[in-house]
């Protein structure tokens, strides 16, 4: 590496060195935002696999950021690499990934049974070898290590995966069980504790400004509060099923009441810079009237403008974005992933932040808000098991 015409040797910090020093040819980095995963990716490549061409599967955003391509020559990694999209894998061949490594980037994104997941684990039997990063392997439950078993082969079938940890579970719906992960579960948490790293964190690398979190309250508004007692209302039919009103109840708490604190701190939060992350595009459209007076960036399936003195940021978007000159996060309402939750803590929160930021929750109380918090919670509770040593 080359700085200011002196050339440098590049050094991983201590913990992801610690990290690198303990992994095996086949390994899972769960290492938190901003901590560094592409250099991890990278070293490991060199450490174990010093000859072998590379295959990066990552998120759209780090593809068009050129993430990878930066740090390979960083850390001096000369031989050849192909970066390609998450949903890139369905058009691999196994004669692209033959005699290659393959990094997985946000490798949580792989843990559902899918097609595309199908496909990735074709692909690896075919590899040299492969590598998982991800801050957040799991959304809480162990059901979620399934796909990680058969991609590190530690069960060959779905089928044996079933008859070591599965139970059935009966519904009132259906006189089909529903089978879930519900014994040997200490089993199945040490073998996964055996193929990763142990939580790399930002506290590890470096030593950040402090946050300040607050959850800001609400009371339910009378909308909301019909929506709790009959899916009728003057003998029409508000909602079709459950679903319906479970989405109109996350979209529909109290607007009001958090557009008037919004337009309370709006002029002090811009100064600043501001994140605001939505799920439901009724929400953005919501922001976007309340915010018409200042400069506002958008991050979502459609949009890549992480520029101005809001940002509003579909909460399942915006993977590998860095966003350290915004100094407050508000979330206008909580996700139901847990690792969407996790990640977007961290896109002003890394390396390099020089000064203390806010996180603003927007809960209404007596809501659907409530029970997707104490459901987060549960979520994060579980990983800090996995992975407590």
């Amino acid at each position: 590496m080359r700085r200011c015409g002196i050339t440098t040797e590049f050094k991983l910090y201590q913990a992801q060195a610690t990290q690198l020093a303990k992994s095996h040819p086949n390994f899972y980095y769960v290492m938190k935002m901003g901590t560094g995963k592409t250099v991890m990716g990278l070293s490991h490549a060199l450490k174990w696999y010093p000859e072998k061409d590379v295959i990066v599967i990552a998120p759209k955003q780090v593809v068009k950021a050129k993430s990878w391509e930066k740090d390979a020559e960083l850390v001096g990694f000369n031989n050849n690499m192909q970066v390609i999209t998450t949903d890139g894998v369905k058009k691999l061949t196994g004669q692209d990934v033959a005699h290659k490594l393959v990094i997985v980037d946000e490798a949580h994104k792989f843990k559902n049974k899918s097609a595309r997941s199908e496909k990735l684990l074709s692909l690896l039997k075919l590899s040299s070898g492969f590598i998982f990063l991800s801050g957040t392997p799991t959304n809480g439950k162990f059901d979620d290590l399934e796909m990680y078993a058969l991609y590190f082969g530690y069960v060959k079938t779905r089928k044996q995966f079933k008859e070591l940890y599965k139970v059935p579970e009966m519904q009132y719906w259906s006189p089909y069980p529903i089978w879930h992960v519900g014994k040997n579960t200490d089993r199945l948490s040490n073998w996964f504790k055996s193929v990763t790293s142990d939580v790399v964190t930002l506290d590890d690398i470096t030593e950040l400004p402090p946050v300040v979190e607050r959850v800001v309250d609400f009371n339910a508004d009378s909308d909301y509060r019909k929506t709790r007692m009959s899916y009728t209302k003057d003998d029409k039919i508000i909602f079709d099923n459950h679903v319906e009103r479970r989405v109109y109840q996350r979209q529909n708490q109290n607007n009001k009441a958090k557009l008037e604190w919004l337009d309370s701190v709006a002029e002090e939060y811009s100064q600043d810079k501001t994140i605001i992350f939505y799920t439901f595009n009724t929400e953005k459209d919501l922001l976007d009237q309340a915010l018409k007076n200042y400069q506002v960036g958008h991050v979502n399936g459609d949009e890549f403008n992480p520029v101005g003195d809001f940002v509003l940021i579909q909460i399942a978007s915006g993977a590998g974005l860095t966003l350290n000159e915004f100094k407050h996060a508000i979330w206008w309402s909580l996700p139901d992933s847990f690792i969407n939750f996790d990640q977007s803590k961290y896109r002003n929160y890394r390396i390099g932040q020089d000064n203390k930021i806010t996180r603003d929750y927007l809960i209404v109380h007596g809501t659907i808000d409530e029970q997707i918090k104490y459901a987060l919670n549960k979520k994060k509770d579980f990983n800090e098991e996995m992975f407590d040593d």
